[in-house]
């Protein structure tokens, strides 16, 4: 007769690899889906991809069941294709990548008043203590995960950013800034389990900036601002809050920690940088030499 349930509900390493035969139906669906939710990286064995295909979908669905529950063990950390932290890549290595793609048309197109706006927050300021060997996230497990401070961290590199690109944009006809919209009635965090959270941390920190929540509109006037506002042509390195320029914090403004993010950055981009980028970007300012 059955007893209780008996696995360990432990997150598991992420570079464990399980194939599970029959993993589309009955017991081994069931295998393959708490191995996969427990962490390990599942490889599914059965004679149709499509009902194989079928299968993933619905432990998908199960798996935001579970996470709902609050199930012990569940991973709560997601990672894209890339072996990226969810949060880094969306918030900031994807924007550095469009970034420096469009450079060249930017300093190329015979305008003298190109600007890049990084959307940031004032939640950079509770970022943890910067360290380039875990910008990835990889370091995060479900017991030190912690939901806004993640994204905050993805914040700080946004404001880092905005200093390591101005340093070899001084000469050119491309200004970076970066702004901190308020706490701002959206759907951010609607696919993020910790959402209650986050927005928690994110309106305890802010209110002392904005005795309200603003409507999108109101958000995005900071942003408008910086991207239009002819005053503020060649403006380099300003962090703008309710359009006025505000204080990055202490860590953001460490040379040493923005060329580091930088060159971490260009290597887990490298396969989607030509070269001559890549070695324009790590050529060391003369301000740092």
């Amino acid at each position: 007769m059955g007893g209780g349930t008996s696995f360990p509900r432990e997150t598991l390493d992420r570079d464990r690899v399980v194939i599970v035969t029959g993993g589309n139906t009955g017991i081994g669906y069931e295998t393959a889906k708490w191995i996969a939710m427990l962490g390990a990286k599942v490889i599914i064995a059965c004679r149709s991809e499509m009902r194989a295909l079928e299968a993933i979908e619905r432990m998908k669905k199960e798996y935001q069941e579970e996470k709902q529950k609050g199930t012990n063990g569940i991973i709560q950390d997601e990672y894209t294709e890339d072996k990226n932290e969810l949060v880094f890549q969306v918030n900031y290595l994807s924007q550095f990548l469009l970034a420096i793609h469009l450079m060249p048309l930017m300093e190329f197109s015979g305008a003298d008043d190109c600007r890049i706006v990084l959307v940031s927050s004032d939640g950079h300021n509770l970022a943890h203590p910067f360290n380039a060997s875990s910008i990835q996230g990889k370091h995060l497990t479900e017991d030190n995960f912690e939901c806004f401070r993640n994204y905050a961290n993805s914040k700080l590199y946004q404001v880092m950013q905005m200093y390591f690109m101005n340093r070899r944009l001084k000469e050119s006809n491309i200004s970076v800034v970066s702004t901190h919209p308020g706490t701002v009635e959206t759907e951010f965090g609607r696919d993020m389990e910790c959402s209650r959270t986050c927005c928690i941390y994110c309106f305890g920190h802010t209110m002392k900036f904005c005795h309200c929540i603003k409507t999108p509109f109101e958000g995005a006037e900071t942003e408008i601002y910086a991207a239009i506002a002819a005053q503020l042509k060649g403006i380099r390195d300003v962090y703008y809050a309710d359009c006025k320029p505000a204080t990055t914090s202490s860590q953001s403004r460490n040379m040493e920690n923005q060329e580091a993010l930088l060159k971490v950055s260009l290597e887990l981009l490298k396969d989607y940088i030509p070269e001559d980028i890549v070695h324009r970007w790590s050529t060391t300012p003369t301000t740092l030499a």
